[in-house]
């Protein structure tokens, strides 16, 4: 690979925050710092609900169809206990949501924070129960989005986020427990 597409990515990293540059020294991951995290805990927790609630107002059938098709592949990945694959089906049903928003700028934003916290939100699902409360909070999103409920849909996909930063800081307090 040459040098150009190398330096852009990272100069792409920088300007997203992931990584600093330091001249004449070179480029270096940059870890968000706990109260940065919880911060984009908080905005992303305002994205997805916005997202959710827009969603409820101009969701299509056809949509609101590969949603629920979308929450029937987390089931079986809860049902196998696969936190990756969950993750991974997870993100799908919110991309669901994000498409089904009908506003692209909030729909990339949301991607784009969503991308940052991603190693975070993967962390969470670690957490005994999750998959399950998450499925849960899943099919309350659904029955709110289905029946034009925008406030409640705003709502429970708010909360889900939070809590998901909640069960971050259940883990790391976890993790400090173990050392």
């Amino acid at each position: 690979m040459s040098r150009t597409p190398v330096r852009e990515a990272l100069l792409q990293l920088v300007g997203s925050g992931l990584a600093t540059q330091i001249p004449r020294r070179g480029c270096f991951v940059r870890a968000p710092s706990f109260r940065e995290t919880i911060e984009m805990f908080e905005v992303m927790s305002k994205l997805d609900g916005m997202c959710a609630r827009l969603a409820a107002r101009r969701i299509s059938d056809q949509q609101l169809f590969a949603l629920q098709q979308s929450n029937i592949e987390c089931e079986d990945a809860t049902k196998a206990n696969d936190s990756d694959l969950y993750y991974q089906k997870h993100v799908e049903f919110h991309e669901c949501i994000y498409s089904a928003c009908g506003n692209v700028f909030l729909a990339e934003e949301t991607r784009s924070l969503r991308r940052r916290l991603q190693s975070f939100r993967r962390m969470q699902l670690r957490v005994r129960g999750r998959m399950l409360k998450s499925l849960d909070e899943h099919s309350e999103i659904i029955e709110a989005i289905r029946s034009g409920d925008a406030g409640q849909a705003d709502l429970v996909s708010r909360q889900q986020v939070m809590i998901q930063g909640e069960r971050f800081n259940d883990l790391l307090t976890h993790m400090a427990q173990d050392m």
